[in-house]
Parts: C-alpha cells; sequence; structure tokens
C-alpha cells in the first residue's frame, strides 16, 4: 500500500500522526547534538592548556552533556520516563535562566566564561520553552505512555 493511499485512509490523523513524529524526532536529535557538542567541547577544552576551569565545572558540564544525550535518545524512543525528565529538566533551565536574568541568583563566572555567546541565554529559554509548552499537552502524554 503507498503512503499516498495510506493517508487518504487515514484523513487528517495521519498527516497530523506523521507531524508530531517528525518535531518529536527533531527535538531529540537537538537534545543528543547538544549534548555530543557539549561533550566534544569539554574533551576538546581538556587536552588543549587553554581555559584552565574549575574541577567542579567540567563535572557539571559533562553531566549536563550526558544528560542531555541520554534524554534525546530517550524521547527518539518514546520513552515516557526520558518525557517525564525532559520536561522538568527543561523547566529547571528556564527558571535558572529566567532568575539569573533578573539577577535573583548568580551563575559561576567559571560556568559564564565556558559559554561565551552573548545570546546563548535568550536562545535556551527559548528552546527550552517551546520543548515544554510542545510536550506538556495531553495529547504529547499519551503519545509516550501509548509505548
Amino acid at each position: 500500500m503507498d503512503l499516498v493511499r495510506l493517508l487518504n485512509q487515514r484523513g487528517r490523523r495521519g498527516v497530523v500522526l506523521m507531524k508530531r513524529s517528525w518535531v518529536i524526532f527533531a527535538f531529540g536529535f537537538i537534545e543528543i547534538a547538544i549534548g555530543v557538542i557539549a561533550l566534544a567541547a569539554e574533551f576538546f577544552r581538556l587536552f588543549s592548556e587553554g581555559l584552565p576551569q574549575p574541577f567542579s565545572v567540567r563535572i557539571f558540564v559533562i553531566t549536563a552533556a550526558v544528560i542531555s544525550l541520554i534524554l534525546g535518545v530517550g524521547i527518539i524512543r518514546r520513552n515516557f520516563t526520558a518525557y517525564r525528565y525532559l520536561i522538568v529538566f527543561s523547566g529547571i533551565v528556564v527558571l535558572s535562566k529566567v532568575l539569573a536574568f533578573f539577577r535573583i541568583i548568580t551563575i559561576s563566572t567559571a560556568l559564564g566564561n565556558s559559554l561565551h555567546q552573548p545570546h546563548l541565554n535568550f536562545v535556551s529559554v527559548v528552546y527550552h520553552s517551546c520543548l515544554i509548552l510542545y510536550f506538556y499537552r495531553s495529547s504529547m502524554r499519551k503519545e509516550f505512555r501509548k509505548r
């Protein structure tokens, strides 16, 4: 059976499911890319003699990168636990960035120096807010629970 006939039989629901699958894959792929890029950058920084960092900052960056990588794989595989943790960690990211923006909390200068792009916080808040808004819908919860 070809794809056009399948979509005509399923109607609009088939198209919605295809779009939903694509968006879920895109968010998962972005999380994997964030994790891989952060790990690669941190290991490159570890073996180069530039940018000395405190050990605690290095551990934090590596842990965050591994979590992002694992959550990305879990989202692509439609794992419900990964779905829940992704929403929680995205909420923590948004909350911490907003609190830092209003100077309610301060982020370590060592961590701030490792993230040298000026618009990174804004992009991070927008991305994680979109992620929360998309995944927190009841239809998404059902998508992850049915597997």
